[in-house]
């Protein structure tokens, strides 16, 4: 996984730490270790820009697109 994907897959994998109940219970793990890796590889500030920021699925788009 590219250091550019980070951000876009902490944004993806935000919702899925609110869940707490079964059947989410399951993601909701899987979530926070994803997201616990990534926040290893990027600075603090990269993580809380990627944290806080809130990004359309519209703009995820056009940032891949060449």
């Amino acid at each position: 996984m590219s250091s550019q994907m980070l951000p876009d897959i902490i944004q993806a994998l935000k919702p899925y730490l609110k869940e707490h109940s079964s059947p989410g219970y399951d993601n909701h793990h899987i979530a926070c270790g994803i997201i616990w890796d990534c926040a290893k590889k990027m600075s603090y500030l990269d993580f809380y820009r990627a944290w806080h920021t809130q990004t359309s699925n519209l703009s995820v788009e056009s940032r891949r697109s060449p």
